[in-house]
């Protein structure tokens, strides 16, 4: 849905913004590189096969069982 999109690519601009603010103090080595090895997706079915992923979604625990079962 738009509201998931929109949540995604709000959520890969925040990461991008703190990769680039951490290389900036040395925390962290190429943020660009770091990025390019980040794939999003809002589409459980694409997650399967993933070795990784970080759930963002809303404090609320009916919910987050929902978004895990999947």
């Amino acid at each position: 849905t738009d509201s998931r999109n929109d949540a995604l690519v709000i959520g890969a601009k925040t990461v991008e913004k703190s990769l680039v603010k951490l290389e900036s103090k040395g925390q962290v080595g190429n943020a660009r590189e770091i990025l390019e090895r980040i794939q999003w997706h809002a589409d459980a079915d694409r997650l399967r096969q993933c070795d990784l992923v970080i759930e963002a979604v809303v404090e609320n625990e009916h919910v987050k069982k929902e978004v895990l079962d999947k």
